[in-house]
């Protein structure tokens, strides 16, 4: 026997003798106790304890010659005993060997059902390291997991590991020829619409047919904004062209006509504004190389000047401010500096309407 298939087989041949050759014992019992209870304990005359002394004796020497046959029937037995602590010795060996082996299989089933499942994943995972649709899809742990469930075989274990990793490579490689046809749709596009996908990753991994739609949808949107700004700038630049064309208009209707005016006709009086408006009117030389504000005479010269609204409104409205000022003892309200040009422009317009005769 050299396995423990054979020796777990086999059975054990342990069959003892317990036969007593030769014995008087039991006579040899019934006497003794007869004796023993014939034994005098009452110890009052020297008899009495003769006696006892005597028993004393005799119950050692009876001790001695059992001791003596129980050994001598015991080596008898030294074979028999032998062989039960040979066989209680092998059946301990077997329980610590049987516990130790359990424990073995367990820890190393553990240990290859984790090397197994673990080569899996890396598998997928080394794989979608090199993909372009690893931001879109992941390793399912949870699958690799379950392939090794109710499988009691490392082979089937590996083998159950192996479709599933294959299954979910095959679902990347579906994905990734998506993802391509996907790209080369928006690149294609992207040559005379740029800009308009800075999604494309994601974008990609969705169906064609959403890709599709969503081109479409995209280059409308752009083309209609194209359409809208350029609608929009075309208005402005009609609005422009429209006040320049104004402008000019008026520009070209206001002009003082020739005079001969004996120098120091008239003056100019600054009582009705205020500081910051004097300021901008005497630095303000507007006929040439006479200044006419300042605060003195206004010798006119004998030319034409074309002037805007704005430049007559301001003379307009240096006079006004100079006669109402003084006809109301100084009481007269300042015109703002930033509304000089501005202030009464309507009845500017209307005295010059009336002197060209419209």
């Amino acid at each position: 026997m050299k396995t423990m298939k054979e020796i777990s087989s086999k059975e054990l041949v342990l069959k003892l003798s317990g036969q007593v050759v030769n014995t008087d014992i039991y006579e040899f019992e019934k006497s003794a106790n007869i004796v023993l209870s014939e034994i005098n304990t009452t110890l009052v005359t020297d008899e009495d304890f003769a006696e006892a002394k005597n028993n004393v004796k005799a119950c050692k020497k009876v001790e001695t010659f059992i001791s003596v046959s129980l050994k001598e029937a015991l080596d008898e037995m030294k074979e028999v005993k032998e062989v039960t602590d040979i066989a209680e010795g092998l059946k301990v060996k077997f329980a610590n060997t049987r516990l130790m082996l359990n424990k073995l299989v367990v820890s190393e089933e553990t240990k290859r059902k984790f090397e197994i499942t673990n080569k899996g994943i890396n598998t997928v995972k080394e794989y979608l390291l090199k993909s372009d649709v690893n931001h879109a899809i992941s390793v399912d742990v949870t699958a690799i997991n379950n392939a090794i469930k109710n499988k009691r075989l490392i082979e089937k274990m590996q083998e159950g590991v192996d479709i599933e990793v294959e299954t979910q490579i095959e679902k990347i490689k579906i994905l990734e020829t998506m993802y391509q046809e996907n790209l080369l749709s928006i690149h294609n596009t992207e040559k005379d619409f740029p800009g308009l996908f800075p999604d494309f990753k994601k974008l990609c991994v969705s169906s064609v047919e959403v890709v599709e739609a969503q081109i479409e949808s995209r280059v409308n949107k752009h083309k209609f904004d194209l359409q809208q700004l350029a609608e929009a700038k075309r208005i402005k630049e009609e609005k422009a062209a429209e006040a320049l064309r104004e402008k000019k208009a008026i520009a070209e209707k206001v002009v003082v006509p020739e005079e001969n005016t004996e120098p120091n006709a008239g003056t100019v009086v600054f009582g009705g504004f205020s500081e910051p408006v004097k300021k901008d009117i005497q630095e303000a030389p507007v006929f040439g190389d006479v200044g006419v504000f300042q605060e003195a005479s206004i010798p006119v010269v004998k030319k034409s000047y074309r002037l805007t609204l704005e430049q007559i409104t301001t003379i307009y409205n240096s006079g006004y401010a100079s006669g109402n000022y003084h006809t109301v003892e100084g009481l007269f309200t300042h015109i703002a500096s930033e509304d000089v040009d501005t202030y009464q422009s309507d009845v500017v317009e209307e005295l010059i309407e009336e002197l060209l005769g419209e």
